[in-house]
């Protein structure tokens, strides 16, 4: 997702391929370059005395069965200080489910125009791997159909025409879904059909949205229902890469190049804001580069202005996984010795020329881990995968697809020990207020409702690419910063 700090493999990369201006896109921008947040212009003062929330660092106790917690509960009466109580939904809304089953849809923007695959292809098979395995483990007394899987080709007439015919033909109690792009109506919200996976809608716009993508990444609903008021934002991604160094956030200098998509534009603005204001050095910001790698044919000029910043990292803000890699090689081949964090995946390590030029560049994810780490709970992600035949390691799209199911299945589980009827306003409505998702492991780290629906969780991954080990090797594990809501002077 990340363009500038993050990797597709498996956590954070996030931009799909050209055209997908949208959700991957400014997602891959998102955990890119070091702080995630949804300030809209970005970093502001706090008020006096600062109001700043709390988040406890890794190893907290919490739900997460790896250790990898942070101090949910503070986040959540923080964000309640600033936009009151999270409303509830009424109605009774049981399509879709009946005493023994309930019916899914998958709908995702896994190719763009003309076919060509996003960082998204394979999302749909995630999800159908995890909604498998509960059904084989009986994880929760209902079986879950997933009645259909399209793919909306990035096209947002297509995206609207296939939402509404798994919500009003189909008529499926939730979705697992992916958008192309901002959505111009949403169905799911109208029809109260609880939908799980990335999109851009958060906020109090997704009453019966959970969004654990890139999506999330790029939320300013907070600023904008306050009026300006408040801010939220993380550090996870700047932590993440300076631990390892045992060096201070503050001493590291920053360049940010992103591409002219508009999506992109406004987010590397905002966190370009976030960073300067935990005190990272920001030496250049630009969005000089084309939305694609076919549109740039001489990278240099987009080099000089990075290298004469003299940055120690880098962060690429980039849709297009070829775009990413050929910058960073020509960076390289400039003389660029410093890091660049960026959408950078594993699958461009099994071409032996993309590999050259993605080499020993820094894969970033904030939320999730990377396949690279290992350790029992990846293993259960790709005994999922191997069982639909799915490659391993697992891509970041089948992952992303895995952990939305899996909060689907997770939050079906705990909604049923309350033994209220199972429609969609009383399941999403025990979300809602205050339901803590454990994450899984070093795979994903936990959050909280409703804080989850206004920013990402304060952790993050960083993985260095290989192209001799054709792999993604260790940097950073999963690890968790601070969150911070802070309300902005006037």
């Amino acid at each position: 997702m990340l363009a500038a700090c993050g990797s597709d493999n498996s956590s954070g990369s996030s931009a799909t391929s050209a055209a997908a201006t949208s959700a991957a896109a400014t997602s891959a921008a998102a955990t890119t370059a070091g702080a995630t947040t949804t300030a809209a212009g970005g970093a502001s003062t706090t008020a006096a005395g600062g109001a700043s929330t709390t988040a406890g660092a890794s190893g907290t106790s919490g739900p997460n069965a790896a250790g990898i917690n942070w101090d949910m509960a503070a986040a959540n009466a923080k964000l309640k200080e600033a936009i009151g109580d999270y409303p509830t939904v009424s109605g009774n809304t049981t399509q879709g489910v009946t005493a023994n089953s309930v019916d899914l849809a998958c709908v995702a923007a896994e190719t763009t125009t003309g076919g060509v695959p996003t960082v998204q292809k394979g999302w749909c098979q995630g999800a159908k791997a995890r909604l498998d395995n509960a059904n084989k483990a009986k994880e929760i007394p209902l079986t879950i159909n997933l009645v259909s899987t399209t793919d909306t080709g990035s096209d947002p007439q297509k995206e609207q025409t296939d939402l509404t015919d798994a919500i009003s033909n189909k008529k499926v109690f939730g979705l697992m879904f992916v958008a192309a792009g901002a959505l111009q109506s949403n169905p799911m919200e109208t029809g109260h059909i609880p939908y799980f996976g990335d999109f851009f809608d958060c906020g109090k716009k997704t009453q019966f949205g959970y969004n654990v993508g890139y999506g999330i990444l790029a939320c300013a609903a907070l600023p904008a229902e306050t009026n300006g008021g408040w801010t939220v934002y993380t550090d996870s991604i700047m932590q993440a890469y300076t631990k390892p160094k045992g060096t201070p956030i503050s001493s590291v200098k920053y360049a940010g190049v992103g591409t002219s998509v508009p999506a992109i534009v406004a987010y590397q603005k905002v966190l370009v804001e976030q960073l300067k204001a935990q005190g990272v050095q920001v030496v250049y910001t630009g969005n000089t580069l084309p939305p694609t790698s076919g549109e740039a044919v001489d990278l240099n000029p987009y080099v000089v202005p990075v290298i004469d910043s003299n940055p120690d990292v880098t962060g690429i803000f980039s849709g297009d996984p070829q775009l990413t890699a050929r910058l960073y090689g020509a960076m390289k081949d400039a003389g660029y010795k410093g890091d660049a964090l960026a959408a950078f995946t594993s699958s461009q390590l099994q071409n032996p020329a993309t590999a050259q030029l993605v080499d020993n560049g820094l894969a970033t994810s904030a939320g999730w881990g990377f396949p690279g780490y290992g350790g029992k709970y990846w293993d259960a992600v790709s005994a999922d995968a191997t069982a639909v035949g799915a490659p391993v390691p697992v891509t970041q799209a089948f992952f992303h697809g895995w952990l939305a199911a899996d909060q689907f299945v997770t939050g079906m589980k705990d909604f049923l020990k309350s033994g209220k009827q199972v429609t969609s306003e009383n399941f999403a409505n025990f979300l809602n207020q205050g339901w803590a998702w454990p994450g899984f492991g070093n795979v994903a780290a936990p959050t909280i409702y409703p804080y989850g629906k206004y920013n990402v969780a304060p952790c993050a991954t960083i993985a260095r690419e290989s192209a001799a080990q054709k792999k993604e090797l260790p940097y950073q594990d999963l690890t968790c910063g601070t969150v911070f809501i802070q309300k902005i002077s006037s």
